[in-house]
């Protein structure tokens, strides 16, 4: 039986990998299986690889199409040891800021929560269903103003989604049987996440290009760019596009599995950077700001660029990225959101913006692509092996998750 982590699918033994698709899922994965001696080719729709993680250069600054650092764990540096990469460590001393209905109440939270807070945390937690999501988990220990304002915004920032309809068992690590109160669940989370490594974020001194174009290099005889070809029944094919690509590749051939892919949904991305030659006064040595979705910002977070990675200050030019889920006019919204969080028209400090609008930004880790992934794993084996999907959909959202997965799916063949 298949573990229930990692790539869905088995491989065909002792015939080359097909991958398809060239974005930082594909890269990994093609890196894995070529360091561990198996024959690789990856095929790319497009002109390049990197996929959504890429730099536009300005005379300015650097700003980032999506993705700016890698949050590590020991895999992920030991791949930036074996690339030869210089990296550099994100500022630890920085402020993490919400916006709580007021420029006067941007803390995470206040003592008088925390103390809410420390008085439940012997409470004993929900049982844990199937189907629950994070927020039905958390609202005893949190209350619901928490979990709205702070919970939810927390996790925006990493899925895009709000707490009620993130899916619990697609986040949390932990056995359905568990049972105990709060303080237990997080000493358990703690010990299923222990590790020598101390994790913190990283990015490059030419932002994830760097990462990119390594990986690239790497591959170089590997790659076959403006390419998409038909799935090859007699060899293993690798998918690492998004789902509904996924879907669409795999129609013909294995149509029960098109279906399910086509039931995951996306969520719609922008990632705009603005640089400055002025400072946001309100986010002043902090990671940035969060805004809660039932607050007139339209902007989920804005990230401080320039305070992370001490980039730019020298030239007294300030990077901020503003992530938001619509497409439509985005200098004008962002515009009017600076002037709601700062009180004064910036708009004539920009001296270059950057936006990347992504139809599919985000896959929502919801119950349904929870249902979804089981699915496939269970119906994948009614095909005999050498389909396997790939990808931030599948299981961990994040670069250094896929890293870890690539790696030992190719190390374990």
């Amino acid at each position: 039986m298949q573990i229930s982590t990692g790539p869905i699918g088995t491989h065909k033994k002792g015939v080359p990998f097909h991958i398809y698709g060239a974005g930082i899922a594909g890269l990994v994965m093609a890196y894995y299986l070529k360091k561990y001696g198996h024959q690789v080719v990856l095929y790319e729709l497009s002109s390049k690889t990197g996929g959504k993680i890429g730099t536009v250069k300005s005379e300015h600054g650097l700003a980032e199409q999506a993705a700016n650092a890698v949050f590590t764990n020991a895999d992920v540096m030991e791949l930036i040891q074996e690339l030869n990469i210089d990296y550099i460590g994100a500022n630890k001393k920085l402020k993490r800021k919400i916006w709580r209905g007021s420029l006067k109440n941007l803390k995470m939270i206040s003592i008088y929560e925390i103390l809410l807070i420390l008085f439940r945390v012997l409470k004993k937690t929900p049982q844990i269903a199937e189907e629950m999501s994070v927020k039905e988990f958390f609202l005893p220990l949190l209350g619901n103003k928490v979990c709205d304002e702070v919970l939810s915004s927390a996790l925006s920032g990493i899925y895009a989604t709000t707490s009620d309809q993130l899916h619990f068992l697609s986040i949390f690590k932990i056995e359905k049987s568990f049972k105990g109160n709060y303080l237990q669940f997080f000493k358990e989370l703690k010990k299923k996440r222990a590790q020598k490594h101390k994790a913190t974020s990283i990015s490059f001194k030419n932002g994830m290009q760097d990462l990119i174009d390594k990986l690239t290099s790497e591959l170089s005889g590997n790659i076959n760019l403006n390419a998409s070809p038909a799935i090859d029944e007699y060899i293993n094919n690798v998918i690492c596009t998004s789902a509904p690509d996924a879907a669409q590749l795999v129609q013909a051939q294995y149509p029960e599995l098109s279906k399910e892919l086509n039931k995951i949904d996306y969520l719609p991305l922008s990632t705009s950077t603005y640089i400055l030659n002025t400072e946001i006064e309100a986010l002043k040595d902090s990671f940035g700001i969060l805004f809660p979705r039932q607050f007139e910002f339209k902007t989920m977070g804005i990230l401080n660029n320039t305070a992370i990675f001490n980039r730019g200050v020298d030239k007294n030019y300030y990077s901020y990225t503003f992530i938001t889920p619509q497409a439509d006019d985005l200098q004008t919204l962002h515009s009017k959101e600076m002037y709601d969080l700062t009180q004064k028209d910036l708009f004539y400090n920009i001296k270059f913006s950057s936006h990347k609008v992504w139809k599919e930004g985000i896959p929502f880790y919801n119950y349904q692509r929870y249902k979804t992934v089981k699915a496939l794993r269970t119906k994948i084996y009614n095909y005999n092996p050498g389909i396997i999907f790939f990808g931030n959909y599948v299981d961990g959202i994040s670069i250094r998750e896929m890293i870890s997965h690539a790696k030992n799916f190719a190390k374990n063949i």
